[in-house]
């Protein structure tokens, strides 16, 4: 069996990065988040609070992440609604090579991928072999350097398959909360309010998201 460690790689791909504000009359401190739907996911899947922090009035938080995509698992436990999945180990991957990878469980009671290889298919495949215990660990896509989960995640059973496949170009979704929410949380989408939908256009690499007065979002891009 061939074992996959992680090791930190320096990025050369473009930077891109959100600036959110919040200007919201209210006075309540807002708990931004920033999270994506892929187009192709597991069935059951969750949504993951990717990126995520508090915001007092008329304060500012910044997110800078590239796209290079890893393979990442996360020990959970049953995953439900307010999880937290963090992340255990990240291997990078490429849409149309070292695609595929299997998570397994050692003897001795840890998760670890082996065995990255190149599929046909351009797609993101991780495999539960059977040694994986029902209902203890999901696997999905991490994205950047900030070490969390990007896409959707998915509970991994033994001797199953699940597929990813990103956006293409990118989008990011933007919203808030009056309650708690922290990076690596399972969230549902429908409870956060006023979400927004960021894509950079061609030549664009930073985005304000500006919570207005009346808690709308204003979007606006830069160079």
């Amino acid at each position: 069996m061939k074992i996959i460690s992680y090791r930190a790689q320096q990025s050369t791909l473009t930077s891109y990065a959100i600036k959110m504000t919040n200007q919201s009359q209210s006075g309540e401190v807002k708990y931004f988040v920033v999270y994506q739907i892929w187009p192709t996911a597991p069935a059951n899947d969750y949504v993951v609070a990717w990126l995520a922090s508090p915001a007092a009035q008329n304060t500012s938080i910044y997110f800078e992440w590239d796209l290079t995509v890893s393979f990442a698992w996360a020990k959970t436990g049953e995953v439900r609604i307010g999880t937290i999945a963090s992340v255990g180990q990240e291997c990078v991957a490429e849409l149309t090579q070292n695609n595929r990878i299997t998570l397994t469980r050692l003897p001795q009671g840890a998760y670890q991928f082996a065995e990255q290889t190149t599929q046909t298919a351009p797609q993101f495949t991780v495999v539960g072999d059977s040694n994986l215990p029902p209902d203890d660990v999901a696997v999905g896509m991490s994205m950047g350097s900030s070490g969390a989960l990007a896409s959707q995640i998915v509970q991994a059973q033994a001797s199953s398959s699940y597929s990813f496949i990103p956006n293409t170009p990118p989008e990011y979704m933007v919203g808030f909360s009056i309650s708690s929410i922290t990076t690596g949380q399972v969230i549902d989408p429908h409870a956060l309010s006023q979400v927004a939908r960021i894509q950079f256009p061609q030549n664009k690499t930073g985005a304000d998201a500006v919570l207005q007065a009346d808690n709308t979002w204003s979007i606006t891009y830069t160079a």
